[in-house]
């Protein structure tokens, strides 16, 4: 399945063809109280701030906001998966981070009409809790422990950092491709017949290729090495189906690239699929 052969829509987050009526409040409270950004504020506060959200759907394959765009809103992720990215001169796209389920973006910042400085689209069908700009400046004034919360989170990002250096930096790019889907599974995974963990990667191997530092040939050789030995499926639309998520962990780690503080690192933490 790769990105950009299906029509590209574009999300007005403000219409209410794309709002959700069916959910409850208590699923953006929730996801407010589990994100590190509100961790400090008062749960009066963060009851303030759920109130004051709204839930929207957001379908595959959507762009959310693109460089440039005035920015409107803090998106809290119900469901779904997103990918903010950049795309360079030759209008190659890069991506910077995937977004999971019960994360929180894009970044807050305090200055006057700020813009989105990176794109994001949508990955799968989603739903998110949608706060507004406006109330997110009045929440900071009302609540300044939330700058605590924002500083942190910025603090946590530096393990990953300094992990993924390592990773393409002294690591083989067999290690950097099994780290690679280990962290796929746990941001798209879906329960399959057999044993078998399903992952739409809904990108082509070039851009894996980009995502893991390698050559998108060499990187093809080792996904069919890896299909020789029963360690993972692939279809016709390039979807892929881990056999054997043991044997793909013990490849992450046959360096001695510590894999759980990694996965750990990311937002939402590394959650192990039986």
């Amino acid at each position: 399945m790769l990105l950009g052969k299906e029509p590209v829509v574009r999300v007005d987050i403000y219409s209410h063809e794309c709002k959700l009526m069916t959910m409850t409040e208590p699923t953006i409270l929730d996801t407010i109280r589990g994100w590190k950004w509100f961790a400090y504020a008062p749960p009066d506060a963060q009851q303030w701030l759920a109130d004051r959200a709204s839930l929207k759907k957001i379908s595959k394959g959507a762009i959310v906001f693109s460089v440039g765009d005035p920015v409107k809103c803090l998106y809290g992720v119900i469901s779904g998966n997103f990918r903010i990215y950049v795309t360079t001169q030759n209008g190659d796209q890069i991506t910077l981070e995937d977004v999971a389920a019960g994360s929180w973006f894009a970044h807050w910042s305090p200055y006057q009409d700020p813009v989105y400085r990176v794109s994001c689209d949508c990955q799968r069908d989603s739903v998110v809790a949608a706060i507004g700009y406006e109330d997110v400046g009045e929440f900071s004034r009302r609540w300044p422990e939330f700058y605590r919360g924002l500083y942190e989170e910025v603090a946590d990002r530096h393990e990953v950092i300094v992990a993924r250096i390592e990773l393409l930096s002294f690591h083989t790019l067999d290690v950097r491709l099994a780290v690679y889907f280990l962290r796929m599974l746990h941001l798209r995974a879906e329960k399959k017949t057999q044993g078998t963990t399903f992952v739409d990667m809904g990108i082509s191997q070039t851009e894996v290729a980009a995502r893991v530092g390698g050559a998108r040939q060499r990187v093809s050789s080792i996904i069919n090495k890896w299909k020789k030995r029963g360690l993972i499926e692939v279809n016709d639309a390039g979807d892929i189906s881990v056999r054997d998520i043991e044997s793909m962990k013990a490849e992450a780690m046959k360096t001695g690239f510590d894999l759980s503080t990694y996965l750990a690192a990311w937002h939402g933490g590394w959650r192990e699929k039986k």
